[in-house]
């Protein structure tokens, strides 16, 4: 509330009105014009703090919604702020997935190349050895077969002599 001093005197002119100049409201839609000579020092005090009081409290409901939209406002970006967190994380997750699964596949693919060629290596070093164990197993069955039946023997014979007689005039 407004503090008056009562122990100054204030003096007034008579002739000259005093002006309030308050804000716009619904009520108080005009100046309103006090003439001195029409009403005491002290009526003009009272209605004077009456109309601050009035001030007053219109100010603190308003400073209260300001208050309270403020606060709505805050947990309003408050939660977007969260929300938009969560999503960057899982965007950063995926992305951090997809990556690993980039790695992954290329190092496997290095692994299978690694092995094929491990592999061929291996089959080359064999291949002498496999080429003698089949040599030796032809021999074998060859073998069987001429003390089976000589003449289907003598036959093949002939037949791939025939084939490289036409192979070599061909």
């Amino acid at each position: 509330m407004a503090r008056v001093l009562k122990s100054s005197m204030v003096q007034l002119d008579p002739e000259k009105p005093i002006i309030l100049d308050l804000p716009a409201t619904a009520r108080w839609s005009e100046r309103i014009a006090v003439d001195s000579s029409q009403s005491s020092g002290e009526q003009h005090i009272e209605a004077t703090e009456e109309m601050i009081g009035e001030c007053m409290s219109r100010a603190r409901a308003g400073a209260a919604t300001l208050l309270e939209q403020a606060r709505l406002d805050a947990e309003r970006l408050r939660t977007q702020a969260f929300e938009q967190g969560y999503r960057d994380g899982i965007a950063r997750a995926e992305a951090d997935r997809a990556e690993m699964i980039r790695q992954i596949a290329e190092q496997a693919e290095a692994d299978r190349a690694a092995a094929r060629e491990q592999l061929e290596r291996e089959i080359d070093a064999l291949e002498p050895e496999v080429l003698e164990l089949a040599l030796v197993v032809a021999e074998k069955i060859l073998q069987i077969e001429v003390s089976k039946n000589e003449k289907a023997f003598s036959s093949l014979v002939r037949h791939v002599l025939s084939l490289l007689k036409n192979c070599e005039h061909g």
